[in-house]
């Protein structure tokens, strides 16, 4: 029987033009591939229809994993407030009873719709902010002849990071790039910058991109037999989360690690949350 791990790439996500994408990470650690099916469980209020799973069915190689996305577009109807989904996987070719695995919970919010402005509220409203947009101009414009040349940073996201670079530097900016994995985002390509686009800052200063990076899956390191402080760091040194159960033993002393979920050497996507077993002490009751 395949034990099937499935998690998420985030604990939370926000809907964009009414909708996200969450993309579940499935690990087969059996000896043989298998074909998985993975299918959406959403909370009380939310609907079927709500979500969409991009490859619903497909065969995972023993010992390896792949990256399942999901759409949320909950409509313009959706009732208002915090909802959750989470998503099941089980062998495609077994009853789903025998070997289906949960994965955590990733929570979005439905904002209410916003109530229609009073028309004279609207026309003050807009006013300020036409007063605001001067009054910017104009401190712009006097700290630009009082100070050192202003430059407004160019908007680089979503382009790959060699363009970023270049327009940066034929801004009068200097670039520095973070590399970082970002589940959807397109390997080598900016995900977000600093200072925001459009903001005026001293000619030379320097803007930091961050660039999406491929995935990294490192080892699961052996921690049975050791003290869960010691396989607490073993678990972060490596970029890992670990999660600590405390339960009865019949033979491992008290703070002693006696199981993993994942076990010792299986590959885990860097940065996602791993289970370790602590002995209480005490032994196990009948």
């Amino acid at each position: 029987m395949t034990s099937w791990q499935i998690s998420p790439g985030a604990e939370r996500v926000e809907l964009e033009d009414g909708k996200a994408e969450v993309v579940f990470t499935v690990t087969n650690p059996g000896p043989v591939d298998k074909r998985a099916t993975v299918e959406v469980v959403g909370s009380e209020l939310t609907q079927n229809s709500w979500f969409t799973v991009a490859q619903p069915q497909q065969v995972i190689p023993h010992g390896g994993s792949t990256q399942v996305a999901v759409t949320v577009k909950p409509g313009d109807k959706a009732p208002a407030g915090t909802h959750w989904l989470s998503t099941r996987v089980y062998s495609a070719d077994a009853a789903p009873e025998e070997d289906s695995v949960t994965s955590d919970r990733v929570t979005f919010e439905i904002d209410a719709a916003p109530k229609k402005p009073n028309p004279k509220w609207g026309l003050w409203a807009s006013i300020a902010a036409a007063l605001v947009v001067v009054v910017c101009v104009v401190l712009f414009l006097v700290l630009r002849s009082s100070g050192p040349e202003m430059i407004a940073v160019p908007r680089v996201t979503e382009m790959p990071q060699s363009e970023a670079e270049q327009l940066i530097k034929n801004a009068g900016l200097l670039s520095d790039d973070v590399q970082k994995f970002v589940y959807g985002a397109t390997v080598g390509n900016v995900v977000s910058q600093a200072p925001a686009p459009e903001t005026p800052v001293a000619k030379g200063s320097p803007v930091t991109i961050t660039v999406a990076a491929a995935p990294k899956f490192v080892p699961m390191p052996p921690v049975i037999g050791i003290s869960y402080e010691d396989a607490d760091a073993k678990i972060r040194a490596l970029g890992l989360i670990p999660i600590e159960f405390r339960l009865d033993h019949n033979t491992a002393a008290k703070n002693i690690v006696f199981n993993s979920d994942p076990l010792p050497d299986k590959p885990v996507l860097e940065g996602n949350k791993v289970s370790v077993y602590v002995s209480t002490g005490n032994p196990i009751r009948h």
